[in-house]
């Protein structure tokens, strides 16, 4: 049973980042709509996001906050911790209400190691904005890593309440799920999150299911 279970534990829990969204900063055809995609393709989003920031003074303090904050997505996704971290820091000086420049230090202090920073990041990201399910997803994962099984399947089963298409928070709370040996609902959620588009999630399934055969 160990061995089954390891196929899923075995796995890091899956982090959500997201841009902010494009109405936050000036029109589409002045590199903001590059500058938001920070998940797909990352590299583009620092070059765009620099080029508005570059602009100064000339773009207001909210503006500027969620193009650092943006630019803070894609370094963390390009793994440069100390530039996300430093854009993150930016964001926040310049306006302390978004909450998505915490949530994304939340997670680049998970990734450094820094678990109470994350939580007291985190719990801002969600206070600032309690109907996101991403930064329940994230905090879900830090009460994982301090061995809180309970705290982290409610705060995935949260942000499942909040979105439920939510695949990433699916798939984490299987995992969370597999480290209890709770096999039923391992491999409920896994079959959810796998047919809401997560295919790796569909891989472990299969190979649960060929264990137990």
């Amino acid at each position: 049973m160990r061995t089954l279970f390891n196929i899923v534990t075995g796995f890091a829990l899956l982090v959500a980042l997201i841009g902010i969204g494009t109405r936050w900063l000036l029109k589409d055809d002045d590199g903001s709509r590059a500058c938001q995609r920070v998940n797909e393709a990352p590299a583009a989003a620092v070059a765009a996001c620099t080029v508005l920031l570059d602009r100064g003074a000339e773009i207001r303090a909210a503006r500027r906050a969620v193009a650092f904050g943006n630019r803070c997505v894609a370094y963390e996704n390009l793994g440069n911790r100390d530039a996300a971290l430093a854009d993150c820091d930016e964001a926040i000086r310049l306006d302390p209400r978004l909450a998505g420049p915490y949530n994304t230090r939340g997670v680049v202090h998970i990734n450094r190691g820094n678990l109470d920073a994350a939580f007291v990041d985190l719990n801002e990201a969600v206070r600032l904005d309690p109907r996101s399910p991403r930064p329940y997803n994230n905090r879900g994962n830090l009460h994982g890593l301090r061995g809180n099984a309970d705290a982290a399947i409610a705060d995935y089963s949260e942000a499942i309440r909040l979105d439920p298409t939510y695949a990433l928070a699916f798939h984490n709370r299987a995992r969370v799920h597999a480290s209890r040996r709770d096999i039923e609902a391992t491999r409920a959620d896994l079959a959810e999150a796998n047919r809401l588009g997560r295919t790796e999630a569909g891989a472990e399934l299969a190979l649960i299911e060929q264990r137990l055969r």
